[in-house]
């Protein structure tokens, strides 16, 4: 019984530490491993049974936000869907994608995006199709992210349905040549 108390404790102490560091970068404020503890409650013994530093802990807060765009994605990348996600956390994402508060998430959400997108290359056969697949998948993908940052530093002025229609029109237009685009790995459906 004793075991179960100490898990839900760990799993709690864990998640304060996380929120407290998404709350700090949330608001571009560099902290230390001092502030996380004044702000968490969380004993100093506990903070380095979790992680063996800050930067340990902002890769495990930059991994859960990346997890959650990644298990959006089924057969396409939902750009709505994900646009909702950005804008519910839109204060990380503006320090995360336009400022240096947290200069290693948009390398790594770039990586992980790359290698999902290369599971889905594995069935092309031509080497030259694939590589222009994947040219194109990682045009459009850094610039949705480049619109997205964009729209955050303008205070989100458009709305969702009108971003996705922007971004539409930029992509649809833009490539087009090819009848095998990487355009097919993105749903650009509105919400419901």
């Amino acid at each position: 019984m004793q075991v179960n108390t100490e898990d839900a404790r760990t799993v709690r102490s864990k998640q304060a530490l996380k929120d407290a560091a998404l709350n700090f970068i949330s608001h571009g404020q560099d902290f230390s491993i001092a502030n996380l503890l004044e702000a968490t409650e969380v004993s100093r013994g506990t903070f380095y049974r979790h992680y063996a530093n800050k930067n340990a802990l902002i890769r495990d807060v930059n991994q859960d936000l990346i997890q959650e765009i990644l298990d959006q994605i089924d057969e396409q990348f939902p750009v709505a869907r994900v646009i909702n996600l950005v804008q519910e956390r839109a204060a990380f994402y503006h320090q995360s994608l336009n400022m240096a508060i947290n200069p290693s998430f948009y390398p790594e959400l770039l990586r992980q995006l790359r290698q999902a997108a290369g599971y889905r290359l594995k069935q092309v056969t031509d080497p030259n199709v694939r590589r222009d697949l994947l040219y194109q998948g990682e045009v459009i993908m850094a610039g949705f992210w480049a619109c997205l940052a964009r729209w955050l530093t303008n205070n989100m002025e458009l709305s969702q349905a009108k971003l996705l229609r922007e971004f539409t029109e930029i992509f649809r237009i833009s490539i087009g040549a090819n009848s095998q685009t990487a355009l097919i790995w993105f749903n650009f459906e509105p919400l419901p």
